[in-house]
């Protein structure tokens, strides 16, 4: 299998200028010559910046939605890239996490946190 090109990070809750996700890890990927994209919930429209393609899944009207609506939002926008990997961040992504990899699509679940303990 060749070296991954095209790849996503996912996230519903993160800023789209997140430290560890866009500052840390999007921009080093698309420096090192990665076709990067971040897909995010915040309702501020897409953008390029520094080399990172921004996609707007559109702003969560609340937690309920950002569980719900958010992710199905969050999933039709990675679909459409058809990215080599796919990099999300937040527990309520897992089933996107799940769905990707029955298209077999390389998947990573990178938790910030101690979920189990937070809850």
């Amino acid at each position: 299998m060749s070296a991954p090109s095209r790849v996503a990070h996912l996230t519903s809750a993160h800023p789209r200028y997140d430290t560890r996700i866009y500052l840390k890890q999007c921009r080093s990927l698309a420096a090192a010559g990665y076709e990067t994209y971040l897909i995010v919930a915040d309702g501020e429209g897409d953008e390029v910046r520094e080399g990172v393609r921004i996609r707007d899944a559109g702003a969560a009207g609340g937690r309920g939605d950002r569980v719900f609506g958010a992710t199905r939002r969050v999933l039709r926008r990675a679909l459409e890239l058809n990215a080599d990997v796919y990099h999300f961040h937040d527990p309520e992504l897992l089933p996107i996490g799940l769905a990707l990899k029955r298209r077999r699509k390389r998947v990573i679940y990178d938790a910030h946190q101690d979920v189990p303990r937070d809850i």
